[in-house]
């Protein structure tokens, strides 16, 4: 008498999980990625956006938009200071009511560790007394996903300062002073 088994093994039927487990890792790590990705260049082609939105203020009123009024709208401190920005963008309010750019942009993700940030400090702020320039720093803490713009480099707004913003990867720093002309 013949006995016919039909079916899987323990075996095999391990190492179809095992391979289909391997290929949903891969999937949804490399899904994540492309999220971080998509969200990054909203992030780079808003940058663009505000940097000629400041560039055109600047050109017509002589001088750069001034810091939101409420900074640190969302609650986020660090580095001794409230962020400079609000999840409705209000920290653009001039530029929009100016016409010089259409809407405030939002970034795609907005927390505590993602987000943008504007600051123009008094000339003389940080410890710079014998500077007269004034000067503005665009702060896009990213994902870390995309190259930053080439303008973006860690600037100190005078010899002796107490401050540096530091770009890297992640912490997108683009200044007055850093621009291309």
């Amino acid at each position: 008498m013949k006995i016919n088994r039909s079916g899987f093994t323990l075996v095999e039927l391990t190492i179809v999980i095992s391979v289909i487990t391997i290929l949903a890792i891969i999937t949804v790590t490399s899904y994540s990625g492309i999220q971080r990705r998509s969200r990054d260049t909203t992030r780079l082609a808003d940058t663009n956006n505000i940097i000629k939105a400041i560039d055109v203020y600047e050109g017509e009123t002589g001088t750069f938009p001034a810091t939101s009024a409420s900074p640190g709208a969302n609650g986020c401190t660090g580095n001794g200071y409230s962020y400079s920005w609000a999840t409705d963008g209000t920290w653009l309010n001039p530029l929009v009511t100016g016409n010089f750019i259409n809407a405030a942009p939002k970034p795609p993700q907005n927390s505590c560790t993602v987000w943008y940030a504007y600051l123009k400090p008094a000339p003389t702020d940080y410890g710079c007394s014998s500077r007269t320039k004034p000067y503005y720093v665009l702060w896009i803490k990213t994902e870390g996903a995309v190259a930053a713009p080439s303008f973006s480099k860690t600037f100190t707004p005078c010899v002796g300062s107490s401050v540096t913003w530091t770009a890297n990867s992640t912490n997108w720093i683009i200044a007055s002073d850093n621009l291309p002309s």
